[in-house]
């Protein structure tokens, strides 16, 4: 979208010249969003979308060629500190008494000086006044540049984001910004209205479950899905028929190992102490495959497994695992733990296994990383979605035009922006992509 500049109600030779660099540098600056090269992990609200940025440089295009007439020092409309040359007609002017300017008052002007050197709040309402250091409750908190933003953001599942713009009431600006946030909203609502498509029946639910996901992921929602959200979004059968396609993939993976766990672990995951937990192979299983992909099933104990005696060659010497057609009942099948992420194009998460940070728990903010194909605070959307089998041996990034996968990747790793993002200093924003947990319980 071209820029709708204002007239400029005076002239002269410093304005025009100044009028002229102004608008060649914020075209330049707006050119950055459209092209994808502003970082926008590392900048602050209200900067994020292109489309306010152009309204802002275009609003200030107006009162910055005046404070370059005042200046000057030229005669005519918008010189000799006459306020009637202000931008604003002066009838929008507020009220105020005869002489007022910078200059009507010395006494002012050196009190204002003095107050603004000491930090002193003149008198009115704290809120009203934008430099007193009060936060406005209006305004987001800002973010704290030593990367501690504990303080500034809230336990996960408390105090969420809002939700994103509906598409239509914000589809102009969508389509005019053209950054990872509007794509975001972009994606997010064809992801909730594709999922709507599907009724979430026997045949259907797993793929309704894809769309929901991802949609939690790219509206910033985080928290903890659950079995309640299961049968809001999907359908109350839903987790039966759940249980049900876990019994059926993982009697047909071939012997599934149990993981090896201490007592500790299987009390940090809520566990019986005679339980399993096996890794389902989501390949196995298409359904799971782009839902959950693989995630950890947590038995009790009751399946038909097999432990490998000592002296069992490799690394299965004492380990258990699933006999083909070991699961029988669904009641046999107690949790379904996952972290649901992008652990290569978009944003995943790391965890200390310990209490309470196992898979499946909240997920905390400042455990939010980048993902493997984000190795660089250079790395460009583009590249990181772009890793294909054609990029052979060069480890350079190729883009196959054919895929279909490729292009949500893309949207995936725009909504992700540009540069890699540390653990602990990932802040959460409106339709920025969250990794959250996923736990099923049915003890």
């Amino acid at each position: 979208m071209s820029f709708n500049w204002p007239d400029i109600p005076f002239s002269g030779t410093e304005v025009d010249a100044f009028v002229a660099e102004y608008k060649a540098l914020a075209q330049a600056i707006y050119d950055e969003y459209e092209n994808y090269n502003v970082n926008l992990n590392k900048v602050k609200l209200p900067f994020r979308h292109g489309e306010d940025v152009r309204i802002f440089l275009e609003y200030g295009l107006e009162y910055a060629a005046f404070i370059v007439k005042q200046r000057s020092g030229n005669s005519g409309p918008g010189g000799n500190f006459d306020l009637s040359g202000s931008p604003l007609t002066k009838t929008n002017l507020p009220p105020t008494p005869p002489n007022t300017g910078p200059s009507a008052d010395p006494g002012a002007m050196e009190e204002c000086f003095q107050n603004n050197m000491n930090g002193n709040t003149p008198p009115g309402s704290p809120n009203e006044d934008p430099d007193n250091g009060t936060p406005n409750p209006n305004q987001p908190p800002p973010v704290d540049e030593t990367g501690d933003n504990s303080k500034n953001n809230p336990p996960p599942g408390e105090n969420p984001p809002p939700p994103c713009p509906p598409f239509f009431a914000g589809y102009q600006e969508t389509e005019a910004a053209q950054t990872g946030d509007c794509l975001a909203i972009v994606l997010s609502t064809f992801w909730s209205g594709f999922a709507n498509i599907f009724t979430g029946g026997r045949i259907t639910y797993l793929i309704k479950l894809t769309f929901k996901l991802v949609e939690r992921y790219i509206k910033g929602i985080g928290g903890t899905y659950t079995l309640s959200n299961l049968h809001t979004e999907i359908n109350s059968s839903a987790g039966v028929w759940m249980r049900e396609d876990i019994i059926s993939a993982l009697n047909k993976q071939k012997y599934p190992v149990a993981a090896d766990l201490s007592a500790t672990d299987k009390a940090n995951y809520g566990m019986d102490p005679n339980g399993n937990a096996y890794v389902l192979n989501g390949v196995i299983a298409p359904g799971f495959k782009n839902s959950l992909g693989n995630f950890t099933v947590i038995t009790d104990g009751t399946e038909d497994t097999l432990t490998f005696p000592p002296g069992t060659p490799g690394a299965l010497e004492g380990r258990t695992v699933l006999r083909e057609n070991g699961l029988t009942s669904i009641s046999q099948i107690k949790q379904v733990r996952d972290d649901y992420g992008f652990n290569d194009y978009g944003f995943t998460n790391t965890r200390s296994y310990g209490n309470g940070d196992m898979p499946g728990d909240p997920i905390p903010d400042d455990q939010v990383r980048s993902g493997t194909e984000f190795p660089d605070d250079n790395t460009s959307p583009c590249e990181a979605a772009s890793y294909t089998d054609q990029r052979g041996n060069s480890g350079d990034p190729k883009w196959n035009y054919f895929d279909p996968a490729a292009y949500i990747r893309y949207i995936i790793a725009a909504n992700h922006g540009i540069g890699k993002v540390e653990p602990g200093l990932y802040v959460p924003a409106e339709c920025r992509g969250r990794p959250f947990a996923i736990h099923f319980d049915w003890r």
